[in-house]
C-alpha cells in the first residue's frame, strides 16, 4: 500500500470534505490537531491533516491548509465531517496518537515510517 498526501487551499470546507472523501472506501475519518511548518518567508504555514483509506492506495492523508492558524477552521472541518453520515470520525490533539491510531486502521510502511518518524522527532526512539 502507499500514502498519497494533497495539499489542499482555497476551496470551501465542504469542498475540501468532498475531497478528502472521494474515493474513500472506509468509515473511519481521522482528524489531526491544528500544526504548522515553517515557510520561506520566515513565518508558519497552519494546517490540518485529514486521513482516510482509499481503495485504490489504502491510508491517504489530505494537508488542509489553515488561513492564519484560526482553530475555528478546524472546527469548520469537524462540522462538516458530521454533516456526512455514515462516518466514525476521530478527533485527534496529538499528532504521534493520530499515526498510531490511522497505523491500527490502515496498516502500511508509509503510515509506519510516519509513526516512527513523529516518534523520532520527539526522541522516543
Amino acid at each position: 500500500m502507499t500514502s498519497k498526501r494533497h495539499r489542499i487551499v482555497h476551496q470551501s470546507v465542504a469542498e475540501i470534505i468532498d475531497h478528502c472523501l472521494q474515493g474513500s472506501n472506509d468509515i473511519h475519518v481521522v482528524v489531526g490537531p491544528l500544526c504548522w511548518q515553517p515557510n520561506d518567508r520566515g513565518g508558519k504555514d497552519w494546517y490540518v491533516i485529514v486521513a482516510t483509506s482509499g481503495a485504490e492506495d489504502g491510508f491517504r492523508h489530505d494537508q488542509i491548509v489553515v488561513p492564519d492558524g484560526d482553530p475555528s477552521y478546524r472546527a469548520a472541518v469537524l462540522r462538516e465531517l458530521c454533516q456526512r453520515r455514515p462516518l466514525v470520525i476521530h478527533d485527534c490533539d496529538d499528532e504521534l496518537y493520530m499515526a498510531r491510531l490511522c497505523e491500527t486502521l490502515w496498516p502500511s510502511e508509509r503510515i509506519t515510517d510516519l509513526r516512527k518518524a513523529i516518534e523520532r522527532e520527539r526522541g522516543l526512539v
